[in-house]
């Protein structure tokens, strides 16, 4: 990496950006969309996994959903599969393990590969992910390419000093997290709240993300995000942090 030139400025002035989103599906789509200013990549996605371990939420650029259905119901389940799956546990224990590289030239396995990999056109793909506080991935991210040059010392380096910022931002959204002593001491009459928006407002104490909710109430994003603005809006907020913070003030 020395003999690489760095943009020490714009990777601080790139932190910074992505640093002002607050809510943790943003957080992670801002930071793929502006990689692309830094590094070369044809398709991505991006995966939110709840504190089970499981998939419920995900972003696509570039990439038909069926590949991304296909592979969560069938390919990251095979048990040949362990190496390609994102269920594999991804502990940061490792100097060298901010991300991954894989050239698929290189990889074979019996189905994935010939029936999945190749179909999409995929040469290269770089991913990295974000931990809780416990170490658990939440956010599963990948950068892939379909020619034939694979990503640049410079995108590389770039991208390796840039992901340790993002691990340790995206760890502080479950720093500010409540917990259920502190949500139970909260006077919700004061917050003239209505009894849906108390619902959704202890579900953004406890971590949980729009579209999270979503699933969890079984209504859709936009009216979460609705009830989301009304309480923003009633308790003089404009962030789930400052949320937060109000509520335990």
């Amino acid at each position: 990496m020395n003999d690489i030139k760095i943009p020490w400025r714009e990777l601080y002035d790139f932190c910074l950006h992505c640093g002002s989103f607050h809510e943790q599906r943003q957080f992670a789509i801002e930071i793929m969309t502006g990689l692309r200013e830094y590094c070369s990549f044809d398709k991505g996605l991006i995966y939110f996994f709840d504190s089970n371990g499981k998939v419920y939420d995900q972003y696509l650029f570039n990439t038909d959903s069926h590949w991304s259905t296909l592979y969560l119901e069938y390919y990251s389940k095979l048990p040949e599969n362990k190496r390609y799956s994102i269920y594999t546990p991804y502990i940061n224990n490792e100097a060298d393990s901010e991300i991954s590289l894989v050239t698929w030239k290189d990889e074979s396995a019996k189905e994935f590969i010939p029936d999945f990999i190749r179909p999409r056109g995929l040469t290269y793909t770089l991913g990295y992910a974000f931990q809780d506080l416990n170490g658990h991935v939440r956010v599963l991210s990948c950068l892939d390419k379909t020619t034939n040059e694979n990503f640049l010392p410079s995108e590389i380096a770039f991208i390796k000093l840039a992901v340790p910022q993002f691990k340790n931002m995206y760890k502080n959204f479950f720093s500010y997290q409540m917990q259920d002593t502190d949500i139970s001491k909260i006077d919700w009459k004061s917050t003239k709240l209505t009894p849906r928006e108390i619902e959704i407002a202890t579900l953004l104490c406890n971590g949980m993300s729009p579209a999270h909710i979503s699933r969890t109430l079984s209504v859709t994003r936009a009216t979460v995000q609705k009830h989301i603005s009304h309480i923003y809006a009633k308790l003089h907020v404009s962030s789930q942090r400052e949320l937060l913070a109000r509520l335990l003030g």
